[in-house]
């Protein structure tokens, strides 16, 4: 197991109190990410990294595996590295509802509260439609029984 570095960092009241938010690079911020990555992409980055959520909490919250959040935070980083865009993605949403996902996230950073994201995620079609299609799609398969045994 490897050491990390703990690096202390001072902060005054001052210094703090004049580092302002700019919105207009925030927004955009957010819809680079949107463009970069696929909706279920940018909400797991975006917790993991703007709001430094550990991996076992960000798995509960969208009721996946903690291996399934690793694999795709590693896709999202060398699809940043790359700088490859989600265009032809058929994960995509459609533009009202990435409006409505760059609107909640940017919603989050300016507030400064995850909440308002993680509170409309349950209604957002990524993750309604892929739990509805991950139930069907197994219980008619006839592998259904051997993934049940496994």
């Amino acid at each position: 197991m490897r050491k990390k570095k703990i690096i202390e960092v001072e902060w005054s009241c001052d210094q703090h109190s004049e580092a302002t938010i700019d919105p207009s690079a925030t927004l955009e911020t957010v819809q680079k990410l949107l463009e970069k990555l696929t909706p279920k992409q940018a909400v797991i980055f975006f917790l993991h990294e703007a709001f430094l959520f550990r991996i076992k909490e960000i798995a509960e919250l969208l009721n996946m595996t903690e291996t399934g959040v690793k694999a795709i935070l590693y896709r999202a980083r060398r699809r940043l590295e790359k700088g490859n865009t989600a265009e032809n993605d058929p994960n995509s949403l459609s533009e009202k509802d990435t409006s409505v996902l760059i609107e909640l996230m940017y919603q989050s950073l300016l507030e400064e509260e995850p909440h308002v994201l993680i509170e409309h995620l349950p209604h957002l079609p990524m993750f309604t439609q892929t739990e509805a299609l991950f139930r069907t799609k197994h219980h008619n398969s006839p592998l259904h029984i051997f993934r049940m045994a496994a």
